[in-house]
């Protein structure tokens, strides 16, 4: 005989708002397929101290159109992603001297949902959490998001520090998130 535990009660509602897309959502459309294609890109782009720009940049050309068949213009995407790069404020998450550096890396929290970090930098005793965004946002969605993806990190890795950081893609700015 198996003792089937008693069914687990969530709440459903916020679940369900994080599978569907608001008004705004729909109306912005295009800005999210540039933030989007963008995500693509730098996805690709792991430790420049390894690699030159031009190695990743040339991977991600030649998958995107498998992704984005819809698009014309790719050169505006990447020279986009070569100022970014290239920016003072972000050059220590790209220009990485010690540590190893994931990309969309997928983990599950307690309640099994898949949250997927953009970019995460393990250092020796760091861990980074970089979370791209195109729009700043007013309500501080963004920082709860970043909060949450520290939290859980925190807990895979008690030893190490965690930091999270909002990258906003259209003005190249840096936003720290505090714990």
């Amino acid at each position: 005989i198996l003792a089937i535990p008693p069914a687990a009660y969530t709440d459903w509602i916020n679940y369900l708002k994080e599978e569907f897309l608001d008004y705004e959502a729909l109306r912005n459309r295009p800005s999210r397929l540039q933030g989007q294609i963008l995500h693509f890109i730098l996805s690709y782009i792991k430790n420049l101290k390894d690699h030159p720009l031009e190695d990743y940049l040339q991977k991600a050309e030649n998958e995107i159109h498998f992704v984005f068949p819809q698009i014309s213009g790719l050169d505006q995407y990447l020279r986009q992603i070569k100022q970014l790069v290239k920016k003072k404020e972000l050059k220590p998450f790209f220009y990485i001297d010690e540590g190893e550096v994931l990309t969309e890396q997928e983990i599950i929290n307690k309640q099994g949902h898949t949250k997927r970090l953009d970019r995460l930098i393990v250092k020796k005793d760091e861990i980074w959490i970089v979370d791209y965004k195109t729009a700043l946002d007013p309500q501080g969605a963004y920082e709860d998001q970043v909060q949450e993806y520290m939290n859980l990190i925190a807990e895979l890795h008690p030893h190490h520090e965690v930091k999270g950081f909002l990258v906003y893609l259209d003005e190249g700015e840096v936003e720290e998130v505090k714990s």
